[in-house]
């Protein structure tokens, strides 16, 4: 029986990893992927020939806080669900799947045990939610420092081809396929004074929503371009607009379609009147939502989930987004948003 009262300090690094293991469960410590996992010196995970591998840390008052200013406390159990989720997320992006998850996480001794045994269950909570079905916790370390430090690496295996970020030509469709602008708008609450509930349907600010099935099912398809929105849909389509350019010879642009935009502006109306926002900074600069950006060709046809949302131009202005819509009355507040210097997600802003 693991006791969960009290802190960490004083217990073993085995005593510390059973209570982070009973959190996992059983079913996120094995798989056929991984043939051997923790326990031994380093894991041996199984491979066709070329996998994929991506990183990401999570730091505590920096990436997340216990308690925000507008007084909402964020649990144990979201904080690890946001750690796996960002990092599957950049698995998908390139069209595979996540194999194998490897934890670094260093905590304050005066952490408690119920704490990381929450934690352990946002982990299993994150590849069951999201489909994460192949991914095994497959190894790590643990250690002691003075602010929870998170650092999630993932491995994963593509299919016949990747998504990249140098593909895209002119003509090419652009599809989202995912939560835009929900994120953001939550961050903007629970910096705020507001202690009121957020009006949103979901918080995936604390629980990100990354559709793995896309970036697969965008392969098989045959799209061959993109990427996941973790800085936000203006900052990261440019990112693509850059590379394709650079692979290209041809100066890329986009053209954004507002009304198919416009389904995600909706849910956010409200609380934007609330804290006198324009929404439309949330849906086409904020991050972290982890939708799929994918870029393809005219005569690919996408799954139904996958919205077109513009088209790449060649255009005389470096990485130019441009809006389009005959009727649309928000055309001039999304222009406006490209004004607003919130830009996505910067490390080091």
């Amino acid at each position: 029986m693991i006791e969960l009262n009290g802190a960490l300090e004083g217990l073993t690094e085995e005593q510390v990893l059973e209570i982070l293991q009973a959190g996992v469960g059983e079913d996120l410590l094995s798989g056929p992927d991984v043939l051997i996992s923790g326990g031994d010196d380093a894991a041996l995970l199984r491979c066709s020939g070329s996998y994929l591998l991506s990183t990401d840390t999570m730091i505590e008052n920096h990436d997340y806080v216990d308690r925000w200013p507008n007084e909402t406390e964020q649990p144990a159990h979201s904080v690890a669900f946001k750690a796996i989720a960002q990092n599957v997320s950049d698995i998908n992006a390139m069209g595979a799947e996540t194999t194998g998850i490897f934890l670094s996480l260093s905590l304050p001794s005066n952490t408690t045990r119920q704490w990381l045994y929450e934690f352990g269950q946002g982990l299993q909570a994150a590849c069951h939610k999201l489909g994460a079905t192949r991914a095994v916790l497959a190894g790590g370390d643990l250690g002691i420092a003075e602010e929870v430090t998170i650092t999630v690496t993932v491995t994963g295996e593509p299919g016949t081809d990747v998504l990249r970020r140098d593909t895209a030509r002119p003509g090419d469709s652009v599809y989202v396929c995912g939560n835009l602008g929900t994120a953001a708008a939550a961050l903007q609450h629970l910096l705020s004074n507001d202690t009121s509930e957020l009006p949103l349907p979901k918080n995936t600010q604390f629980y990100p929503e990354p559709p793995l099935w896309a970036g697969p099912a965008a392969v098989q398809a045959g799209a061959r371009c993109g990427m996941d929105l973790s800085d936000g849909l203006v900052r990261d389509i440019r990112r693509i607009l850059r590379a394709s350019s650079a692979a290209s010879g041809q100066k890329l642009g986009v053209t954004l379609d507002v009304d198919a935009l416009q389904p995600w502006l909706e849910p956010l109306t409200i609380l934007g009147q609330r804290h006198g926002a324009n929404p439309w900074t949330w849906v086409l600069n904020g991050g972290e939502d982890y939708a799929l950006l994918t870029i393809a060709s005219q005569h690919v046809q996408l799954p139904e989930s996958f919205v077109k949302v513009g088209t790449i131009i060649e255009t005389d202005q470096k990485d130019a987004v441009l809006f389009e819509s005959t009727t649309n009355p928000e055309l001039a507040a999304a222009q406006e948003a490209l004004t607003i210097e919130l830009g996505g997600w910067d490390h080091f802003a």
